[in-house]
């Protein structure tokens, strides 16, 4: 742990070193990028050693494959362009200043990250007794989750690989406009039944046994392969992250160095191969164009900060508040479900998605096509409230999640880690999505979590009636 500590404050060291020096002399664009790739990096390194999958590990990571991608190409090619130049759907020039000040945002975020989880790796926490499971019986839970999710999964496979059909033969971006696929309602409300039910499933078995059923991992790698199919790396991947988090979580083991570097290795050539099945295009090496896919997220807040000003005027609401925003009036006004699920102007006036905005101003008719730059909820908060509040904004969430990562280590409440598993898949999203979508994400997987756990003490009780009728 002292090595760890070491390390870090050696790390944060230096960056405020390149952060002075790039302030008083303003460095070279090649120079400062090669410093800050070296600070991230050893920062990174330092998880690396713990041996330990932890949540501040895949923060990192993902910062790094979301937002440093771009400049690692253009270190390895000796071409600043690679990240000084938009190119989602038109090409424009940015000016290396901002892009400097993106990378240290993102660089102090992962030392904040660092900093607060070591504070709470020090900080013991009591077990909690859980009411939960006093009036909840795990066993049930468990057989009425087993019901659902087999009959659901049952059913999900025909129509998804309707599904799958549909995107071959109409294209990717056939999922922004699917509404012509005949079982889209269907496959919406299935698939994010199986989003809460998979998870149920893996935590009563991790829970009990620390280990996980043959039947689970079936139905999992099934579902997961089926997802990517369809284009839908992100839910799918982070699924699978947030799970493997809270195994080492509750396990409390180390993992070796070897396997560690194997998994990760895997997961990015499998999100490439999505890449190009979804884009059917890669020129050059094949390493250079995919660390240049996985970094457009870097574009994204390129975008944001050079069209600041327009997006403040095409402002209805908080973007950063979107999910929430967007949720509340299709729930208010069911009219509404139907222009969201298709570009039209009617939905550029109506939603606060920033994503929306951002592709809006770089080409409108690419945007009605399907197109788009996603989001993130630093750029988010950034328009919202300014730099110093967003960064004390996302700190603030991090110590929030970490109360809870406390809370699901100690304890084994179903709920609880349900939550965990949830939450932790939006947070490591920051960089490129954002975290508003966790409200309805959230209220829907309190309604199938309820409904199972009502349904079980149903099931209690009359196993309890008809013990005491037959004795």
């Amino acid at each position: 742990m002292n090595n760890r500590l070491i390390g870090t404050f050696i790390s944060a060291s230096f960056f405020i070193l390149i952060s002075a020096f790039d302030a008083a002399y303003n460095l070279e664009i090649e120079i400062f990028n090669f410093l800050i790739l070296l600070n991230i990096f050893f920062l990174l390194l330092q998880h690396i050693l713990n041996k330990k999958i932890t949540f501040e590990l895949f923060f990192i990571s993902f910062i790094i494959l979301f937002i440093f991608t771009k400049p690692i190409a253009g270190f390895l090619t000796g071409d600043s362009t690679r990240y000084l130049k938009i190119v989602l759907f038109n090409s424009i020039d940015f000016d290396a200043s901002r892009t400097k000040l993106i990378l240290s945002i993102y660089v102090l975020i992962a030392h904040i990250a660092t900093f607060i989880g070591m504070a709470f790796d020090n900080s013991r926490q009591s077990k909690i007794s859980n009411h939960e499971n006093t009036i909840f019986n795990a066993g049930s839970i468990g057989l009425v989750n087993n019901i659902i999710l087999i009959t659901v999964f049952i059913i999900f496979i025909p129509i998804q690989i309707s599904f799958v059909i549909f995107i071959f033969e109409n294209g990717y971006l056939a999922l922004f406009n699917s509404d012509e696929f005949w079982g889209l309602s269907m496959r919406d409300l299935l698939t994010r039944t199986l989003y809460v039910c998979i998870p149920i499933r893996f935590i009563l078995e991790i829970n009990s046994n620390e280990s996980t059923s043959k039947t689970l991992i079936t139905i999992l790698t099934i579902f997961i392969i089926s997802e990517l199919l369809t284009g839908q790396r992100g839910h799918a991947v982070l699924l699978l992250v947030a799970m493997y988090i809270y195994y080492y979580l509750k396990t409390n083991e180390e993992i070796a160095l070897t396997r560690l570097f194997f998994y990760g290795f895997l997961s990015l050539s499998v999100i490439f191969f999505i890449d190009i099945v979804r884009s059917s295009e890669v020129s050059g090496s094949f390493l250079i164009t995919a660390l240049e896919g996985f970094g457009n997220p870097l574009n994204t807040h390129q975008i944001g900060f050079y069209f600041e000003n327009e997006l403040r005027d095409l402002q209805n609401s908080y973007y950063s508040l979107y999910g929430i925003n967007d949720y509340v009036d299709r729930v208010l006004n069911p009219a509404l479900n139907e222009v969201y699920l298709t570009r039209s102007s009617e939905l550029l006036e109506i939603s606060s998605y920033l994503g929306h905005k951002l592709t809006y101003l770089i080409n409108y008719n690419s945007w009605l096509g399907g197109y788009g730059t996603a989001s993130s909820f630093l750029l988010e908060l950034y328009l919202d409230f300014g730099l110093p509040v967003s960064i004390i904004v996302l700190s603030l969430l991090i110590v929030c999640f970490k109360f809870l990562e406390n809370f699901v280590r100690n304890n084994s409440s179903i709920l609880m880690s349900l939550i965990f598993i949830t939450f932790i898949q939006y947070l490591l999203f920051i960089p490129r999505g954002s975290i508003s979508n966790f409200f309805p994400t959230l209220i829907f997987t309190l309604f199938v979590f309820l409904s199972i756990a009502i349904s079980s003490l149903i099931l209690q009780k009359l196993k309890n009636l008809l013990n005491k009728t037959y004795t």
